[in-house]
């Protein structure tokens, strides 16, 4: 028994679909270039409401009613008290549609104040000084973490006056880093 001819026009388009799905699937970048320049901290309703409904899941939640803040923290981040680490946190100001990015030292570090952040790539190197950080010094901070984190020989060292530690050495810790970072720019609009 022959099938009808729409029959035949369907299964084709369903192949095309499915061949069309893992060619996106292989030759989609991780990550999406930004531009760290432009700073951005206003958050439309349906980011937000992504970010709420979908990404927040994976967010350690914090609601600070007096401030009008909601602090994220990613449950995947690095929290040992041996390993040093930043890590980064989300603040969303609800009642300005703003988002911000504060980077965070981990269990290990009391603070950040006075230390260094080096970021090595093949094609560029910058280090930040953590002292009394303002909002914009830590977007471009998120940024420049966000778009080295692309290059896979990126390296990332932590010092102060008495010594200096590798940082995001691991996969996992990388790929903690690089969902918050992803999350914050989508909910900033950085990202589509």
């Amino acid at each position: 028994m022959k099938l009808p001819w729409r029959w035949n026009l369907k299964s084709v388009f369903i192949a095309w679909l499915s061949v069309m799905v893992l060619i996106l699937a292989f030759t989609m970048p991780n990550m999406r270039p930004i531009d760290i320049e432009e700073v951005r901290f206003h958050t439309s309703e349906s980011s937000e409401l992504y970010f709420k409904n979908v990404r927040s899941y994976f967010y350690e939640i914090w609601d600070d009613p007096k401030s009008g803040f909601v602090h994220y923290r990613i449950k995947s981040r690095n929290q040992e008290k041996e390993v040093p680490s930043v890590n980064f946190l989300i603040l969303n100001n609800w009642r300005f549609d703003e988002a911000y990015v504060v980077a965070e030292g981990n269990e290990a570090i009391e603070t950040l104040e006075g230390l260094n952040l080096s970021i090595s790539t093949e094609s560029d190197s910058s280090i930040f000084l953590f002292n009394q950080f303002t909002n914009y010094e830590h977007w471009h901070l998120a940024g420049s973490v966000y778009l080295a984190l692309n290059d896979e020989e990126s390296r990332f060292w932590l010092s102060s006056d008495r010594e200096v530690v590798e940082i995001y050495k691991y996969d996992d810790e990388r790929k903690s880093i690089q969902k918050t970072l992803n999350d914050y720019f989508k909910l900033v609009g950085k990202i589509q």
